[in-house]
This record gives C-alpha cells, sequence and structure tokens, in this order.
C-alpha cells in the first residue's frame, strides 16, 4: 500500500528586515544625533554629557553588532513519512537530531512566568523549539501543526 504522507517542514529565524548597510545607517544617524547633542551640552559647560554619550553609542554599536552577527541563526524541522529531523543553528553551534516519527511525542510545558515551551521528544532525546525566535503564540500554534503532522498516517 503507497502512502499518501507528504513532507512536511517548519523553518523559524529571526527577523532582520535591514541590510548591512540600514543597519551602518542607522547606528551612524543615531551616533551623530547623539554626538550634536553631546557637543552642545559640552559647549554650555555640561562637558559630563560627552563621556556618558560614548558609552552609549558603544552600546547602540554593540547591540547592532550583535543582531547582525545572530541574523542567519534558524530553526527548522522537517517532517517525512518516517522521520523528524530538527536541525538548530547559530553563530557558535550546529546541532542536527533525528527522530522516528512514529515514536515522537510533542509536549508543551508552563515556565514559571506563564508561557509555554515546547519540546519534542523521542527515544530519551528531547529538544527545545521556538524559545528565540517565537512568541508563546506562535509557539503553541507550532505545538498544534506538528502534532497533526506526526499523527497524520499512524
Amino acid at each position: 500500500m503507497a502512502s499518501n504522507f507528504v513532507e512536511v517542514s517548519f523553518i523559524a529565524r529571526p527577523n532582520c528586515a535591514l541590510s548591512l548597510k540600514g543597519k551602518f545607517s542607522v547606528v551612524a544617524s543615531i551616533a551623530l544625533l547623539s554626538l550634536v547633542i553631546a557637543l552642545v551640552f559640552t559647549m554650555a559647560g555640561a562637558w559630563l554629557v560627552l563621556p556618558f554619550a560614548g558609552l552609549e553609542l558603544i552600546a547602540v554599536a554593540y547591540a547592532f553588532h550583535f543582531i547582525h552577527r545572530h541574523a542567519q541563526d534558524y530553526e527548522s524541522i522537517v517532517i517525512n513519512e518516517t522521520h523528524l529531523a530538527i536541525e538548530k543553528h547559530d553563530i557558535h553551534t550546529h546541532h542536527q537530531i533525528v527522530m522516528q516519527r512514529y515514536w515522537t511525542q510533542v509536549q508543551l510545558r508552563r515556565r514559571p512566568y506563564g508561557e509555554q515551551a515546547l519540546f519534542v521528544r523521542s527515544h530519551g532525546k528531547e529538544i527545545e523549539l521556538g524559545r528565540h525566535f517565537m512568541n508563546n503564540e506562535q509557539r503553541l500554534q507550532l505545538a498544534h501543526q506538528l502534532q497533526q503532522a506526526i499523527q497524520h498516517g499512524r
């Protein structure tokens, strides 16, 4: 008997709408505005504003640098007729786990602050999904979709 299971895939990644040039333009605009304001205050005698403006610019530049470095991070899930493959990639690690679809379970666990954590487990292996790239509503929706895809054809 031929199976009618269609491969299903899900990908979660950060929303990075700005290009590198766009990020640089935003940081440069913030830096220019901040420095102009700091220089005006410095000329008015409030010289202590200038070092704090410098610290602010370092913090903003680091934040944009961090965002840029993590722009290619992702989590992907591919479910085929027999297996469920999860791939998690960030700047530091690349982790892949493959589970047998028939034995895979989807679990939601309430965190202390009220949100749900989404886990996929099978044969003693467990991996959390959607912690960094999804909000609570999206995790709940993904849990429902995963459950349906895993149950299909059992």
